[in-house]
């Protein structure tokens, strides 16, 4: 499995709780862009997830609990976007790899 942390999507800037919700859009919105590059549909389906859970883990840390944020991406994982019949065994790999990028 790969997730996508295209450099174009934060352009030469560390990541933030701000950079991490723009990438989550952009594979929101056209992921179609991902897709005809030779992504995977469950790939960028674990790369929005990742992406939700990086901006979820950075707002937490800096402002507390929150669980509406928390509950939004449980919602991700629960409404695989796109469509696609996602290996849940990757879950928490990608919770994983999201805490090692907050954690630095």
């Amino acid at each position: 499995m790969r997730i996508i942390r295209d450099p174009l999507l934060i352009a030469d800037r560390s990541v933030s709780a701000e950079s991490a919700l723009e990438v989550f859009n952009v594979l929101t919105e056209v992921p179609e862009r991902f897709i005809e590059e030779g992504w995977s549909k469950e790939e960028v389906f674990w790369s929005r997830y990742f992406w939700v859970r990086v901006h979820a883990n950075l707002v937490i840390a800096k402002e507390g609990p929150d669980a509406g944020l928390e509950q939004f991406a449980f919602k991700v994982l629960e409404h695989p976007w796109p469509q696609c019949d996602p290996d849940w065994s990757h879950a928490k790999l990608v919770d994983s790899l999201a805490a090692q990028v907050t954690s630095k």
